[in-house]
């Protein structure tokens, strides 16, 4: 003969309330945003004058002279390229870097 034990309301799957449910909560107070329009339009601004810089000096400095010091890049082979290639090699490496930091820190 099968007897079963009382159905009794399991304390975690039942519907009662929280004791703190009735409690009057006030609201948060919104706290005030901040305007980061400028430092877009800073980078938006400094992005273009290095893009600028980066396309006179890889491809026109071959074709124009200005007579200033930025001439050197004229007779430079070597070093007009430094800057704008290590900057994706240096990306590339910091992404690397913060993904072995993430498979590190939520390794199971």
């Amino acid at each position: 003969m099968f007897i079963s034990a009382p159905i009794t309301p399991n304390f975690y799957t039942s519907n009662r309330q929280s004791p703190f449910a009735y409690e009057s909560v006030s609201p948060r107070k919104q706290q005030p945003t901040r305007d980061y329009s400028f430092y877009g339009y800073l980078l938006l601004f400094g992005t273009s004058i290095f893009f600028v810089f980066n396309v006179w000096t890889l491809i026109l400095c071959d074709y124009y002279s200005t007579g200033t010091i930025l001439d050197w890049f004229q007779s430079d082979r070597y070093y007009k390229y430094l800057i704008p290639l290590l900057i994706p090699v240096f990306l590339g490496f910091a992404i690397v870097n913060w993904l072995g930091m993430k498979y590190f820190r939520h390794n199971a």
